[in-house]
């Protein structure tokens, strides 16, 4: 009983932890995205409203997806101003990031759109050690570590609502742990 209350309470308060992250995070963002080209968000950098509508941008060639079971859970694809991403070798300085797209024949119609909406999310993710290693081999130069990353399949209401989702998640499990050990206390 004990270990089920412990873990009880180690998923409530990561729960809560991510549901408040990312409500505090989607609270940042204006009601209307900041109209950018891609060379205005390279230059303007994480910093500002989160929420952005971005126009004049070039996707990569090479990309990086997140597979489980033959279809795609995630995929994360360079993008930069037409005459950078032009020239190859270029080091890349943002990347997108989807997780609605499930194959490459879904790539054309998440990414080949003239402005596309998203949030900028360096403030509570960044890339994983993998998909590092992977965008390292095909863009020699890039310092990944400060690329800006926007998901584009997140905007601040659904991020506020899934925010306040796992966050009374987190709650209600922290409650039923600290009830089940007051519990167990009085029943010694």
């Amino acid at each position: 009983m004990v270990r089920l209350l412990l873990g009880l309470g180690v998923l409530g308060a990561v729960f809560t932890f991510m549901g408040f992250r990312d409500f505090l995070h989607a609270s940042k963002a204006g009601a209307e995205p900041d109209k950018l080209t891609a060379a205005q968000l390279i230059a303007r950098g994480a910093e500002g409203n989160p929420y952005v509508e971005i126009s004049d941008f070039m996707t990569g060639d090479n990309f990086v997806y997140e597979e489980e079971n033959g279809r795609w859970n995630k995929v994360w694809i360079p993008f930069g101003d037409f005459g950078e991403m032009m020239n190859p070798g270029t080091p890349v300085k943002g990347v997108m990031k989807s997780n609605r797209v499930k194959s490459q024949m879904e790539l054309e119609g998440e990414f080949g759109k003239p402005v596309i909406r998203g949030m900028v999310m360096n403030a509570i993710e960044s890339l994983g050690s993998e998909e590092k290693k992977i965008l390292s081999g095909s863009y020699p130069g890039s310092n990944l570590d400060n690329l800006i990353i926007v998901d584009v399949s997140k905007d601040p209401v659904a991020m506020r609502q899934q925010g306040l989702t796992f966050g009374g998640i987190g709650l209600v499990a922290l409650v039923a742990c600290g009830g089940g050990g007051f519990y167990m206390y009085k029943k010694r």
